[in-house]
Parts: structure tokens; C-alpha cells; sequence
């Protein structure tokens, strides 16, 4: 087992740093008392090439518009992945987004009051009747 840890100090006279100890500078202090104005315009260069930035590449092409669309009705069963959707999981989005697009100063009351206020009576944990409530809803 070991014993305590002991810490030893010395007894000196000396109150004050030993010469060596004053020469001490950082190292950019000498290297500009000794180098000419070459160097530190050499240095001052590479400070700033390091600033540079690469020139903006060229953005990608923008994909061929599909505009004007045509849009045309059909049953939700026709929609790929549809069925195996899980409408639930975007139940807490639908409702946040009804209070901000049925709410007293939005533009667009009139058109999306019906379907928040039906949303509203609709179990969120039942995926039958949040599938049921698009279906019907969003024609």
C-alpha cells in the first residue's frame, strides 16, 4: 500500500526569474526583428491566399418543367404506395397545419374550416379512421 502523496518545495533566496527565463519572447517577435520586409510581405500574402475562395461552380441544369400540369381525378387506390401508407404518422402535421389554415386571419378559412373541424373528431390512434378522413376529405 502506498503511503501519501508529499509535496516538496525548495527554500530559496531567489525571488525573481533567472536571467534565461527574461530573454524568453514569443516567436513572432523575432522573426520580425529579423527578417527583412520581404519576408513579412511574404507572410502578410500567405495570410491572405489562405482567404481565398474557389471560384462558384456552375449550378446544375434545372430539370424539365412539367408545367403546365394536368391534373385529373382518380381514386386513392390508383396512387402508388397508398395502401401501405402509414397516415397516421402524419396526423400531428395535418393538425398543426389546420390551426395556422383555419384560423380567423388566414386567407384560406373558408376553404380548409370543414375538414379541421371534422378532423377534429377523429381517433389519431386509429389508422382506419385517419385513412377514412383523407379519403373523404381530400377528393
Amino acid at each position: 500500500m502506498r503511503g501519501p502523496i508529499v509535496h516538496h518545495t525548495m527554500a530559496t533566496a531567489m525571488t525573481s526569474a533567472n536571467s534565461d527565463s527574461r530573454k524568453n519572447q514569443p516567436m513572432i517577435a523575432g522573426f520580425l526583428r529579423r527578417a527583412p520586409l520581404a519576408h513579412c510581405l511574404f507572410a502578410a500574402f500567405a495570410l491572405l491566399a489562405g482567404c481565398a475562395t474557389a471560384p462558384p461552380q456552375k449550378p446544375a441544369p434545372a430539370p424539365a418543367s412539367s408545367l403546365p400540369a394536368q391534373y385529373r381525378l382518380v381514386a386513392f387506390d390508383a396512387l402508388p404506395g397508398w395502401s401501405d401508407d402509414r397516415l397516421q404518422e402524419a396526423w400531428p402535421a395535418f393538425r398543426v397545419g389546420c390551426n395556422a389554415l383555419a384560423s380567423s386571419m388566414s386567407a384560406t378559412r373558408a376553404l380548409w374550416a370543414p375538414a379541421c373541424t371534422a378532423a377534429e373528431s377523429v381517433n389519431p390512434s386509429d389508422p382506419l379512421a385517419v385513412r377514412a378522413f383523407f379519403e373523404s376529405h381530400f377528393r
